[in-house]
Formats: structure tokens, C-alpha cells, sequence
């Protein structure tokens, strides 16, 4: 439609153009300058028409960028999603049976207690991080990291989220480790 306009239009100056050199004015410097400013004109409408199709193919080639990004087409992002979820889980239930062990050895008389001021001290410290990792993780923030910047950018979020909580999770095995031996005490009770 916009072509058309201005074909339209530069067949009316062409028309006028040639009326205006058939006047009694016989001037040619005057002539030739509507000349040139004639062929500048053709030339501008000419790129106007090229860079429409231009801009037409980068606006179809980025409609199909963000069709791209969309949730739905990132398959990376819902594995890495789906792990760390699951991962959650799997750390939320340790630190709550390390909490019950804990608990119940602290049942045992004091002196036969070893060292497990120190593996609760840790242990404490390690929910706290994981309530810390897990408050970035809630419906709105997962809904804004999945809407912004594309695969690419939730990819990372999550990995970076589940290599987070795979930190935690060797801490917190490490702290189970210590727990389950760290006195031969313990062992007695627990059997």
C-alpha cells in the first residue's frame, strides 16, 4: 500500500515535471537542476521501498526469536527445573532427619555426648542457607525468571539455583557422615 502511494506520487511529479519543460520558460540550468532533483527524489522513494522489506523481514525474523524464547520451547530449562525441584525435596527431608538425630541424641546424658554441639551449630547454619536459597525460588521469582531473557538466561538461573542446593546437599551429608560416627557411643544408642 505505501508503494503504491508513492509510485503514485512520483508519477505526479514526473507528469509536472514534463509539463512544467514544455512551458515557455527555456531556461536549462533550471531544467536540468528538476532533473536532478527529480533522480534524488527516485532514488529516495526507491530506498524507502528497500528498507520497508527490510524491516519487515527483521521484524518476522525477530517474531520467530521470541517464539523461540518462550517457556514452552525451552526444553534445557524444564530438565534443570524439574531436577532442582526434586532436589529441593530430597534436601528439605535430609535436613529434617538430621534435625530428628540430633534431637534424639541429644536425649543421651551429656558426657556421653561427643562433639555434637559443633555437627548442630553446622547443621543450623546449612538450613539457614537453604531457607536463604530456597526464598529466590518462590512462585513469583519463578515466574519472573522464566518470562525474562529467554533460554538462555533460565537455564542459568536454574543451574545456578540447583548448583546451589547440590552444594548444600554434600554439606549436609558431610554433616550426617560426622553425625552418624562420631562416637561409638552413639552407634550404641542408635541401635
Amino acid at each position: 500500500m505505501k508503494n503504491i502511494k508513492m509510485y503514485t506520487i512520483l508519477i505526479c511529479l514526473l507528469v509536472s515535471a514534463s509539463q512544467y519543460g514544455q512551458t515557455e520558460v527555456r531556461d536549462e540550468k533550471l531544467v536540468a537542476m528538476r532533473g536532478i532533483q527529480l533522480g534524488f527524489l527516485t532514488a529516495t522513494f526507491i530506498e524507502r521501498g528497500l528498507l520497508a522489506g527490510k524491516i519487515e523481514a527483521l521484524a518476522h525474523a525477530e517474531e520467530l526469536y521470541q517464539h523461540r524464547l518462550q517457556p514452552r520451547h525451552d526444553v534445557g530449562t524444564v530438565g534443570v527445573y524439574l531436577g532442582l525441584t526434586l532436589m529441593r525435596d530430597a534436601t528439605g527431608d535430609l535436613i529434617d532427619d538430621l534435625d530428628a538425630e540430633i534431637a534424639r541424641i541429644e536425649l543421651i546424658p551429656s558426657f556421653l555426648r561427643h562433639n555434637i554441639k559443633d555437627i548442630k551449630s553446622d547443621l543450623e547454619y546449612e538450613r539457614n542457607y537453604f531457607i536463604q536459597t530456597n526464598e529466590g525460588l518462590g512462585l513469583v521469582d519463578e515466574a519472573q525468571a522464566t518470562l525474562a531473557g529467554g533460554s538462555g538466561y533460565n537455564y542459568t538461573f536454574w543451574l545456578k539455583k540447583a548448583e546451589q542446593m547440590r552444594g548444600i546437599q554434600m554439606r549436609l551429608q558431610e554433616i550426617e557422615y560426622r553425625l552418624n560416627n562420631s562416637g561409638a557411643i552413639n552407634k550404641i544408642f542408635k541401635e
